[in-house]
């Protein structure tokens, strides 16, 4: 499976869509957004989105954590 999942070009996302490609659960984004660790969603009409461009670009710029690195004792 390619990470993240290939979608068409950018387009909205709501919020179930966002937990899909990020693998994340509903109350962890929220939490993210309130703490500022997750990007804000755009209101449309009553509805919030994000543009999958924004949620590409956060998840290319998460930090990668080794496991297993036993050289850095």
């Amino acid at each position: 499976m390619q990470y993240p999942p290939e979608l068409p070009e950018d387009h909205a996302l709501d919020l179930d869509d966002v937990c899909k490609v990020t693998t994340l659960a509903k109350p962890t984004v929220t939490r993210g957004i309130a703490n500022g660790t997750f990007p804000p969603p755009q209101k449309f009409g009553r509805k919030n989105i994000w543009m999958r461009s924004t949620i590409i670009a956060w998840l290319r710029n998460l930090p990668i954590k080794q496991i297993g690195n036993k050289e850095a004792a």
